[in-house]
């Protein structure tokens, strides 16, 4: 769900764009080594732009992960 709360007008719900992803580790964490992984996202337009409940475009972002745990 999204929300359009403008500053002057009257605020709109409904159903945003859709996000689509998966996180894949490729290095597995060791004594010194962190973990690291990636975390493709798709931003599917699913939302009304005229609206202001979506972008009007298909949008697409690749994260890197990395994590490492210290101590107990």
């Amino acid at each position: 769900m999204t929300l359009n709360a403008p500053a002057n007008g009257a605020s709109i719900c409904g159903y945003g764009d859709t996000e689509l992803g998966v996180k894949y580790r490729f290095i597995q964490e060791g004594e010194w080594r962190p973990q690291i992984g990636t975390f493709p996202l798709l931003e599917v337009t699913t939302g009304s732009h005229k609206r202001g409940l979506g972008r009007g475009h298909l949008q697409t972002f690749l994260r890197l992960w990395a994590q490492k745990s210290i101590g107990g």
